[in-house]
């Protein structure tokens, strides 16, 4: 498992190269796979299934343990795995491995990491990899997530794919941020991105299968419409349903049920 550490957005994120290439020279990219309409299509349904949050990633943490016994897994707490490299299997037929453990603060926050997986009786598989942030300052709230988080069994349909993020959303008063990068269902999304008063700012970069990156830039409306460019070149106006995603996301931070 890939592991990443972070506990706040950096104050410089490095933007996505518009294309890759294997060479030390910069060359044109190939044609683009996808009209701007075909790019917007992708972006949502990927925000059709969701953003991440670290509370309902921790609560669904917690339920994998209905398979456990007393000697599978072995814990130090509801949250700390403490079998290091070894697998166990329960006599449900559950099975856990690596380690994870959680840091509380005050006011709800707290800092959790993972090196692990778990897998239930069905084989369907949670993955714990990586670091959890909630941050509060009495005014905003932050979230930040990195690593591998999700479990294919879940409801929740962002939950499902495990998803992989390297992802920072802040909620202040009457607005939230973000930004980061985010993989899921096989699309791989970068993002940075405001939503205040109903107004949308910023912009979407999505990567198709060849490695290039095609640009949304938003129009600064409620809409969620923008120009899609690709390689430097524009290929028209384009919309992506946002609002849905980030209201619910906002109503989680709340406690809200969405």
């Amino acid at each position: 498992m890939l592991w990443l550490f972070a506990c706040s957005a950096p104050t410089d994120s490095p933007e996505p190269r518009v294309w890759d290439t294997a060479t030390s020279e910069v060359s044109p990219p190939p044609d683009p796979a996808w009209t701007a309409e075909a790019a917007a299509a992708k972006l949502a349904a990927a925000f059709e299934l969701g953003l991440p949050d670290p509370d309902t990633v921790l609560a669904e943490f917690l339920t994998m343990f209905e398979g456990a016994d007393e000697l599978c897994p072995t814990r130090a707490g509801d949250y700390d795995l403490t079998l290091v490299v070894s697998t166990c299997t329960s006599l449900e037929g559950w099975t856990y491995s690596g380690v994870s453990g959680m840091e509380a603060g005050e006011n709800g926050d707290y800092e959790f990491y993972g090196d692990c997986f778990i897998e239930d009786a069905a084989g369907q598989r949670f993955e714990c990899a990586g670091e959890l942030e909630r941050a509060s300052d009495g005014v905003g709230l932050t979230y930040a997530m990195t690593g591998t988080w999700g479990y294919e069994g879940s409801a929740t349909p962002w939950m499902a794919p495990l998803p992989g993020m390297a992802l920072w959303i802040t909620f202040g008063p009457g607005s939230v941020a973000v930004e980061g990068s985010y993989g899921i269902a096989d699309t791989d999304l970068w993002l940075d991105i405001a939503l205040g008063e109903q107004v949308l700012e910023g912009e979407l970069r999505l990567r198709d299968p060849g490695g290039a990156w095609y640009r949304m830039v938003l129009d600064g409306t409620d809409d969620g419409c923008g120009t899609v460019s690709y390689g430097g070149a524009e290929l028209g106006r384009a919309c992506v349903p946002m609002l849905p995603a980030l209201d619910d996301v906002i109503r989680r931070s709340q406690g809200v049920a969405g």
